[in-house]
């Protein structure tokens, strides 16, 4: 599965990990976090990862997070940036 690059902004700090989706349909990340992080106050929570040679970036909203795996929903597309 393609690996992913997750970013969640709280006001004081910026949480980034490197995962793996297991599954699309709902989105499931197989992620290591701090069992503590407060999700439900980040600003902005987004995944970014390859996809048929494209660069796709999704804000997305986290669900649950059982140690390793990470249930989000999709908020929206975002462009990809171009540098």
């Amino acid at each position: 599965m393609a690996i992913v690059k997750l970013k969640i902004i709280f006001d004081d700090n910026v949480v980034r990990a490197y995962g793996n989706i297991v599954s699309k349909d709902p989105l499931k990340l197989n992620v290591r976090l701090p069992s503590t992080l407060p999700f439900n106050e980040a600003i902005l929570t987004q995944i970014n990862f390859f996809e048929s040679g494209q660069n796709k970036i999704y804000e997305v909203k986290p669900l649950r997070y059982n140690g390793t795996t990470l249930d989000l929903a999709v908020i929206k597309e975002l462009p990809a940036k171009t540098d």
